[in-house]
């Protein structure tokens, strides 16, 4: 009836903006990088390591948020070259480089 077709014109609607749909559940998203994220979940892969621990993540935000709540007393070892950054761990240096200092970093890599 007129119940359903609203339903179904919603759902519709809602999903016009999202073009990138998982083949394994059907799911639709309106990020090609957030399609890729969501199918982690079915493979289970964790790509992000911790450097304190053995534990992995399958994304960024889980790992961050595992070594702030485990590894909260770790002292901020890794220092930046090129400023006055410090982080907790090296991949938090890694993304801070890449960042604010690319041009710098990539330069002095192919001297």
């Amino acid at each position: 009836g007129e119940i359903q077709t609203a339903q179904m014109t919603r759902i519709t609607n809602k999903n016009i903006d999202k073009p990138f749909r998982c083949d394994l559940c059907y799911k639709q998203f309106r990020l090609r990088h957030h399609l890729t994220q969501h199918k982690m979940t079915h493979t289970r892969e964790k790509p992000f390591a911790c450097e304190f621990c053995d534990y992995r993540a399958g994304r960024v935000h889980t790992l961050k948020n595992h070594i702030a709540v485990v590894h909260v007393n770790r002292t901020k070892q890794f220092t930046c070259s090129f400023c006055d950054y410090k982080s907790e761990d090296n991949f938090s240096l890694k993304i801070h480089i890449m960042a604010y200092h690319q041009d710098v970093a990539e330069a002095s890599q192919q001297k």
